[in-house]
């Protein structure tokens, strides 16, 4: 966690969901978090889980598909001391799998 501001971030914990092809397939809780240092940062480690029916949604979605693209996103809340709201951020992106290697279904491997 990067903390841009002037003085020292707090944070009591936070949770965080991840999403594949717009299906949640893990959410996770990050504990006990190192306070990040007025223009500093910290590392924060996260426990996550997959989702069971998500993923199996997800393999649903790219079976009906030829993607070329995946498309990510990351949604954090974190709980600051002292206060009762939370600070949230989401990053999201694509992965582009052209180029990438496909496994030739005619070849049978050991």
């Amino acid at each position: 966690m990067i903390n841009p501001n002037d003085r020292q971030l707090d944070v009591k914990g936070g949770s965080l969901r991840l999403y594949l092809q717009d299906t949640r397939v893990a959410s996770g809780v990050i504990s006990d978090p190192d306070p990040a240092p007025a223009f500093g940062e910290s590392v924060m480690t996260a426990r996550a889980s997959g989702d069971l029916l998500g993923g199996i949604s997800l393999v649903r979605k790219l079976m009906q598909g030829n993607a070329e693209k995946f498309d990510y996103r990351i949604d954090i809340s974190l709980r600051r001391e002292g206060s009762l709201f939370p600070l949230k951020t989401s990053r999201h992106g694509q992965f582009d799998l052209r180029g990438v290697a496909k496994p030739d279904q005619n070849t049978i491997s050991p």
